[in-house]
């Protein structure tokens, strides 16, 4: 039995990082895959299926980034915890890079604020106010990293964030406020890239702004 496209890609990802350095081609013919490969195939789709936002890509590169010097592990590997501790190890080392090492992201998390506010109707002022159930709705964006945290930084009212109640931040984001402060120190001490998430948030802000009203029109 061939494994499906989606089982299909997560192989030719996992080659490519296999060859990593060296020549590889994707493979297409699967029908001689063995089954217990086939199986582990399978538990990943539905692992990806249910956690959307890990990219398949960077869950695979971890052990290059973590461990270069080690050879490539098996495939079942990526089924065990320990994947899922390199996969969040790794996303924290990106975390605590430099804001301008991480410009990109940040941008565009501020274009999935700008998306959620036009869909849900909302200011760009409301963003960290909005809620659907109890909890604020950027916790979830985070958590499942559609937001930078610098993006949340230049949010406006973002002292909102520090008015949540100890308890329910601990439960819902341990340690958050601490990273948050502290991202916040290096924007400021980081003007060039200050100044051009600052633009980027003024040109957004306006276009919402517009696009709310033409909306409001129809």
């Amino acid at each position: 039995m061939n494994p499906s496209y989606p089982e299909q890609q997560i192989y030719n990802s996992y080659l490519k990082y296999l060859r990593f350095g060296k020549a590889w081609k994707p493979r297409k013919d699967f029908s001689d895959l063995p089954e217990e490969t086939l199986i582990i195939l399978n538990k990943l789709s539905s692992f990806f299926q249910k956690f959307k936002h890990i990219d398949v890509d960077k869950f695979l590169e971890t052990p290059l980034i973590l461990h270069p010097e080690e050879n490539y592990p098996l495939l079942k590997f990526f089924t065990t915890r320990k994947a899922i501790k390199y996969y969040k190890l790794v996303c924290q080392l990106k975390e605590n890079e430099s804001p301008d090492k991480q410009l990109s992201s940040i941008k565009e998390g501020l274009k999935f604020i700008t998306k959620f506010c036009l869909e849900k109707r909302i200011s760009w002022s409301d963003y960290l106010l909005y809620k659907e159930e109890y909890m604020p709705l950027w916790i979830q964006h985070y958590k499942e990293q559609k937001i930078n945290i610098y993006s949340l930084v230049v949010c406006e009212n973002h002292q909102y964030i520090t008015s949540i109640s100890q308890e329910d931040l601990d439960a819902w984001l341990p340690n958050f406020l601490d990273k948050f402060f502290q991202c916040k120190t290096r924007l400021h001490n980081s003007q060039g890239v200050k100044t051009s998430i600052l633009t980027a948030v003024n040109s957004l802000k306006k276009f919402i702004s517009e696009n709310m009203l033409n909306y409001s029109k129809q």
